[in-house]
């Protein structure tokens, strides 16, 4: 079986939940996509997309968008269900 076969959800929609859970965490947080991206010197329009699920994010952002929202990066990862 391949990975693509083995895959629960498409990586579209892995990125559309990625998006989800960042919005959902900075806004608990009462922060605006300005101030993450301050904190994490990750462009405006990066986080948006991001949050958008129109993009991917790299590693190393995803670990400072965790760490901005005092999270781990585990936490930002849409499980497969």
């Amino acid at each position: 079986m391949t990975v693509k076969a083995k895959l629960l959800i498409s990586i579209d929609e892995f990125k559309l939940r990625l998006g989800h859970r960042v919005v959902m965490l900075r806004t608990d947080k009462r922060m605006s996509q300005f101030a993450l991206s301050q904190e994490t010197q990750v462009t405006q329009a990066t986080l948006s997309k991001i949050e958008k699920g129109k993009a991917m994010p790299t590693l190393v952002t995803l670990r400072k968008i965790a760490l901005a929202l005092e999270v781990s990066t585990s936490d930002l990862i849409p499980d497969d269900k």
